[in-house]
């Protein structure tokens, strides 16, 4: 870890404080500090790095025997999926056309782009010196990167072959001849070569004459290039121009195919042929959604602004139960927005510093949010119980005002105990160490900082635990004691099946969501730069609010049947 020398005044002073977030372990084994200090020394003077010490997942040591064998898996069904592709599309005559050709190449780019990476990865699992010499690590991002380019080139070619085969189906054998098809796919190659060729002469041309330490488990260019001791701006110049030519101009050819495609589409008229001719490019759609999109982040927004859409346009999803859902939708949107577009920058910065006020402000509208989504899965869990225990009385019990005040009352208490977290919070001094071992300024690690007294912080956050969480966890058990009592009454097996139905997506919520909060916040280690508090923090902040949108869409016929609703709508309208 790597401490700020200067000390970190009070907000009151003029100057405000900034915090560093650590991407790096806390601690090195003895060897890795030997390792990462020996290439730095030769009789004095300052060498060239020949090494480089990759620390992959060794942050998790406890689990490192169960991250080998989900990589190892996902690696060997990789393998076997796209050979088993490749070697299918060979032998069937009936599969020689454009689209599968394309298709076996796309599946032997991904065989060899997954090959750069992991079985290095899976070796060093195990391995006490996890080095990588500087040759190893510019071919394996040489090898990566050109996959990774010419890939995205073919999928531009694939979404061209999707246009000739949906918006001139009768000229297609002729426009997509073989020899065309060819030097789409030569040109694919050429051009991820190249461009990565530019790349690595450039790359070579850097010295690292200082840390040797890659906090990664492969060689990729953002961390190398934070390790270089000497300019990277053209570097950073020419790697800037390359995104703009592979990227954005692959993602306008494939925009504008879809747009003639839809076009087309739109055209049908019949319904069956409006479904095969979206079926035809569906697969394509969807495997470049998935390589160009930034991730979680984009799939957790989506999945719940779109959640939260259907529930405001279909009217058979106007009661309370959607009700509060689209408001848990809300803040999960908000939640993850607030954590992950600046953690995403810090991927590629090498000085992630944020400001005191900057780092006081995320955690009050964390932990706003947080706590406004204990009381309001404590209103849902009230909700469930209403309407398994009284269903004749439902509609009158959860009338609109009272859903309306539950949803208030759980933004305002939110809200007013994160302020008063808030107060007690800029009454800290923070003069000594300012590194925060985190991806995100949490409350454990703050404290952690602070060199005056936190007793008095510490009994009030506490309180406010047991205000929110056991009382939370208090009133859903309650319910969900009663609602147990309720089902177990019901005589038939169908009766308790749909009772059943009704909360288990709630409690699938609550489970996840009280069970990695407890185990960030009670767990003795969680207040220093404990990994798996830190794993626990992605579970929390991350993956939940990406899950919650699907946990309550794949059980629930209701959403369903809206969504299928809202498509069959929008064929209509093309028609």
């Amino acid at each position: 870890m790597t401490f700020a020398t200067g000390g970190v005044p009070h907000l009151g002073s003029q100057q405000s404080p900034a915090f560093q977030t650590d991407s790096l372990p806390t601690e090195l084994s003895e060897s890795q500090k030997r390792q990462s200090i020996k290439p730095m020394i030769g009789g004095g003077n300052i060498t060239e790095i020949t090494h480089f010490i990759l620390l992959g997942f060794s942050d998790f040591p406890r689990i490192i025997v169960v991250l080998f064998v989900v990589f190892l898996a996902i690696y060997i069904l990789t393998l076997t999926w796209n050979l088993s592709l490749l070697i299918l599309i060979r032998m069937d005559s009936h599969l020689h056309t454009p689209m599968y050709f394309f298709l076996s190449n796309l599946s032997f780019m991904d065989i060899c782009y997954v090959t750069s990476t992991a079985p290095k990865m899976l070796y060093d699992f195990f391995q006490e010196r996890q080095t990588i010499t500087f040759v190893a690590c510019a071919v394996q991002y040489f090898v990566f990167s050109t996959m990774g380019l010419s890939e995205s080139c073919l999928m531009t070619a694939m979404a061209y072959d999707r246009y000739a085969a949906i918006c001139n189906p009768l000229l297609y054998s002729s426009v997509m001849s073989p020899a065309l098809c060819g030097r789409m796919v030569l040109g694919s190659y050429l051009a991820g070569l190249s461009a990565t060729v530019f790349q690595l002469c450039a790359m070579l041309q850097l010295h690292f004459c200082g840390p040797n330490v890659i906090n990664h488990f492969f060689c990729d260019l953002p961390q190398l290039l934070v390790l270089s001791c000497t300019d990277t701006f053209f570097l950073h110049l020419l790697t800037i121009i390359l995104t703009m030519i592979f990227g954005v101009i692959n993602v306008s050819v494939i925009m504008i195919s879809y747009v003639y495609i839809v076009i087309s589409i739109m055209k049908i008229t019949t319904g069956s042929g409006r479904s095969k001719a979206f079926n035809t490019c569906a697969s394509h759609l969807t495997a470049v959604t998935l390589f160009y999109t930034s991730g979680i982040y984009l799939v957790t927004v989506s999945w719940n602004l779109g959640l939260i859409a259907v529930i405001r346009m279909d009217s058979r999803l106007h009661t309370p139960m959607y009700f509060f859902l689209s408001n848990l939708s809300l803040l999960d949107t908000c939640y993850i927005s607030i954590i992950a577009p600046r953690m995403l920058s810090d991927f590629f910065r090498k000085h992630k510093l944020i400001s005191f006020t900057g780092c006081i402000m995320q955690y009050f509208l964390f932990s706003s949010l947080g706590l406004t989504e204990c009381s309001l899965l404590a209103a849902m869990a009230y909700d469930c119980y209403v309407a398994i225990c009284s269903p004749l009385l439902y509609t009158a019990t959860m009338c609109p005002s009272l859903c309306l005040q539950m949803v208030a009352g759980s933004c305002v208490t939110g809200f007013l105990g994160s302020f008063i977290q808030l107060c007690a919070l800029l009454q800290l001094h923070f003069c000594g160490p300012n590194i925060i071992n985190h991806f995100f300024c949490d409350l454990p690690q703050l404290l952690t900082l602070s060199c005056s007294d936190t007793l008095f912080f510490q009994v009030m956050t506490s309180v406010l635990t047991v205000i929110f969480g056991l009382m939370s966890v208090l009133v859903i058990m309650i319910s969900y004691g009663y609602i147990v009592a309720t089902i177990v009454k019901i005589t038939s097996a169908e009766g308790r099946s749909k009772a059943f139905n009704t909360c288990a997506s709630h409690l699938t919520a609550v489970t996840l969501f009280f069970g990695s909060g407890i185990f960030v916040y009670m767990y003795p280690n969680s207040g220093g730069s404990s990994s798996q508090s830190k794993l626990a923090s992605v579970l929390y902040t991350v993956i939940i609010p990406m899950l919650n949108p699907l946990i309550y869409s794949l059980r629930n016929k209701e959403i369903k049947d809206a969504l299928s609703i809202r498509k069959k709508k929008l064929f209509s309208w093309c028609y």
